[in-house]
């Protein structure tokens, strides 16, 4: 979504967004116009000390013509020089630092800068993929368990049953194998095995020693 964000941005000024000399230069850009990520982002970065201070502050750097760009000094308003709100909405939150934020697929398509360009009909069938809700936080779950674009049958279903269904099945799946581990007998060697009453044992011995000592009456007879 970071890429298609940065896609449109450039179909729609000619220029790419963040033009980057190198690195270093790439994230100034960026910064430039999003800000500094946050700390708990930075902190699983395992380059952070190559771009940024013990506290986390971008180390500002010139660039080969002499230019030294800072945070938050840009707007894509600006940049771009767009006065479509929702347009610059729908970028914005395609470049969210957080990927986890970060707008989804699903979400794109929810988005008023989609649905207010879709011709009627298509409008109409998108609504029905969508179970004519605006369910924001079951679109994002639904993005994260992997349901992504059309389903096969959107003419009857919706994306919230399909999420139901996935549940479901999974519940499920869970369940028999649970009951596979609880009906499963024993390995051997194992305790479930050894645990043999030592009534039964001391029965089971008992049988064995007399089968293996001759019976007297029947020696003294001979």
């Amino acid at each position: 979504m970071w890429s298609f964000g940065c896609i449109l941005a450039e179909l729609q000024s000619g220029y790419p967004l963040f033009p980057g000399e190198n690195e270093m230069d790439q994230l100034a850009y960026i910064m430039e116009i999003k800000g500094v990520p946050e700390d708990y982002l930075l902190e699983l970065s395992s380059r952070r000390k190559l771009f940024f201070d013990a506290e986390n502050q971008p180390i500002i750097v010139a660039n080969s013509r002499g230019k030294k760009r800072k945070p938050l000094t840009k707007t894509l308003k600006s940049v771009l020089r767009c006065q479509d709100a929702s347009f610059l909405s729908f970028l914005d939150a395609c470049l969210d630092w957080d990927p986890v934020n970060r707008m989804t697929p699903l979400e794109a398509l929810q988005h008023t800068w989609i649905l207010e360009g879709l011709p009627p009909k298509v409008l109409q069938h998108h609504q029905r993929m969508f179970g004519f809700r605006d369910d924001k936080t079951n679109i994002k779950e639904a993005t994260l368990t992997a349901i992504q674009g059309f389903p096969p049958d959107a003419e009857t279903n919706s994306i919230f049953n399909i999420l139901k269904q996935r549940k479901a099945e999974l519940m499920q799946a869970m369940n028999i194998i649970e009951e596979d581990e609880s009906n499963a007998p024993p390995a051997e060697g194992s305790q479930e095995a050894d645990k043999t009453p030592v009534a039964t044992q001391n029965t089971q011995s008992s049988a064995l020693s007399r089968q293996q000592k001759p019976n007297k009456t029947i020696t003294n007879l001979v």
